[in-house]
């Protein structure tokens, strides 16, 4: 049949645009379903992606520690001695999950914490205005997610019909309210009355007070991005030989003023504080010898260098303890340890220090073997990079007589 016969007439077009209507519609269909298919892989790689455990919100994906022990934990042993003390970040990697660790010293440990809560509140919490929605985060956080999600067994969340919700403190038997307290200096005091750490919190300098414009993200622009961090809220129950409130709305470098060699890692610390990103969190060490086991230390554990020569010069030297001393003396001398933390908070993006101190009987230490390893690590306070570290930690004072004891069958 050919197309040019007359007797196709209106029908022949008719039909050529059926036709070409049935194609446009079969294409569009075409188009609509592939579109849907793309849509959809994209939804199962985003899915695939979110559900990716490595992606996850570290500060909502907490891992459960279930049965924690308060009344009988293990406490952890800190050995962080090396032959040489070298003055460096020394950083390691760990979780959030980590941040509060619970052992069989808690009952004791937040006993005396509320008690120098009571008695000495102005040296052991302190806050600037500026840090107040940093304190009522992390509070937050705290409360309603990390503590209930970390330790089920010792922390649970109490929903109420008329009341506020509640966490519950299984060993203390108290609860405290989801919400923060009106006041930053009361929220502070209620975390440090149920977890034993001291939190430190710290805000670039070119934060702004909250009626002003917020500041910017960190690393968004040059300007805050190796900005000067400054403390501005405090809650430590055990400081190591210093008056926290007097560093406080003073900046890393001026809080470390009295350290020998500081001045070598300063623009290392700065950058690193201003480049944390959210959801990363490092730990560290530092230990010292005490001759006291006592946690709420204000002075007294550091000497500057001006301070040992003036007294060497007036022929005042410092008394060297004798090796009989430390024999006699050994059940009050010990081994302090602080493991350190560090993190942003993902709103404010305040950094927050966190420090749980440990203390071990220097006859423990010497019992397990490690009596050589220490006696080097104490020595080596002077062999470092930083040889006055030595008289910052006084060891010109107790570090010849405690090795010799060590050293002694």
């Amino acid at each position: 049949m050919e197309l040019s016969n007359p007797a196709w007439g209106v029908d022949r077009w008719s039909y050529i645009h059926m036709l070409s209507l049935c194609g446009i519609v079969l294409l569009t269909g075409w188009t609509i379903y592939l579109g849907l298919m793309r849509r959809n892989r994209k939804a199962q790689t985003a899915q695939t992606f979110d559900d990716d455990p490595k992606n996850a919100d570290p500060y909502s994906d907490i891992e459960p520690l279930e049965d924690v022990d308060w009344k009988a934990g293990e406490i952890l042993q800190m050995r962080p001695f090396k032959p040489k003390y070298h003055l460096t970040m020394a950083l390691s990697p760990c979780s959030l999950s980590e941040l509060v660790k619970v052992d069989s010293t808690y009952m004791d440990r937040i006993e005396l914490r509320r008690s120098l809560i009571k008695n000495n509140r102005a040296d052991v919490i302190g806050v600037n205005p500026v840090a107040s929605p940093a304190i009522q985060e992390l509070y937050s956080w705290l409360v309603e997610t990390y503590l209930p999600m970390r330790f089920p067994s010792m922390y649970a969340v109490e929903h109420r019909v008329s009341e506020p919700n509640t966490l519950r403190n299984r060993a203390t038997g108290e609860v405290i309210n989801l919400t923060p307290p009106p006041t930053s200096e009361e929220a502070l005091a209620i975390l440090g009355s149920h977890i034993d750490i001291d939190f430190l919190v710290l805000l670039p300098s070119t934060t702004h007070a909250p009626s002003d414009a917020p500041p910017e993200p960190p690393g968004s622009s040059k300007t805050q991005e190796h900005a000067p961090y400054i403390l501005h809220a405090f809650i430590t129950c055990f400081p190591a030989g210093f008056a926290t409130a007097q560093k406080i709305s003073n900046t890393l470098a001026d809080i470390h003023i009295p350290v020998p060699g500081y001045d070598k890692i300063r623009k290392s610390m700065d950058r690193f504080f201003a480049t944390l990103p959210v959801g990363k969190i490092v730990q560290r060490a530092n230990w010292s010898i005490t001759t006291g086991g006592e946690l709420f230390v204000m002075a007294g554990s550091h000497m500057s260098e001006e301070e040992y020569a003036l007294n060497k010069e007036e022929k005042e030297a410092v008394k060297e303890m004798a090796v009989e001393e430390v024999e006699e003396n050994k059940k009050n001398i010990w081994v302090r340890c602080e493991r350190q933390t560090l993190h942003r908070l993902p709103k404010t993006k305040a950094l927050v220090f966190g420090v749980k101190t440990y203390v071990y009987p220097i006859e423990d230490i010497k019992a397990e073997g490690n009596a050589e390893v220490l006696a080097e690590a104490i020595e080596g306070l002077g062999k470092g990079n930083v040889e006055n570290m030595r008289v910052y930690k006084r060891s010109v004072v107790w570090g010849p007589a405690v090795c010799e004891w060590l050293r002694k069958p």
